[in-house]
C-alpha cells in the first residue's frame, strides 16, 4: 500500500493507491496484487488517523484562524493498467468499495 501526502502550504492532502505497478505498461500484461480486505482496511484507518490528526486535509483560514479540513483522496477510480482500482471487479466485487465505506462511515461531508 503506497500513502503519499501531496503538499499544499504546510499540510498536505492524504492520497492512498489502492494497488501500483508499472509493469504493464512495460511488459504489456496486467502484473499487480490487489490488497487484501484487511491491508486495505488498515491503510484507510491509517490514512483516515492522519486527516483526523490534521497531518492532511485542506488549510483554510475564517476569520484570522488558520485550520485544516481533513481530506483523504484515493488514487483511482478505474486505472486497471496500473492497478489504482476501487471499481467493482469480477475477482473483488465491491471490498475495495465496501471497506471505504465502513472506515469513512462516519465522516460528515464538508457543507
Amino acid at each position: 500500500m503506497v500513502m503519499s501526502g501531496l503538499c499544499v502550504g504546510d499540510r498536505g492532502i492524504c492520497s492512498l493507491i489502492a494497488g501500483f505497478d508499472p509493469r504493464p505498461w512495460e511488459e504489456h500484461s496486467p502484473s499487480f496484487a490487489t490488497p487484501s480486505a484487511a491491508e486495505w482496511e488498515e491503510a484507510l484507518r491509517q490514512a483516515k488517523a492522519a486527516a483526523e490528526a490534521n497531518l492532511f486535509g485542506f488549510p483554510v483560514t475564517q476569520g484570522g484562524h488558520h485550520t485544516v479540513i481533513p481530506a483523504v483522496t484515493i488514487y483511482a477510480w478505474n486505472e486497471f493498467g496500473e492497478g489504482g482500482i476501487l471499481a467493482p471487479t469480477r475477482g473483488q466485487g465491491t471490498m475495495l468499495l465496501d471497506t471505504v465505506a465502513k472506515v469513512f462511515r462516519s465522516v460528515r461531508a464538508m457543507p
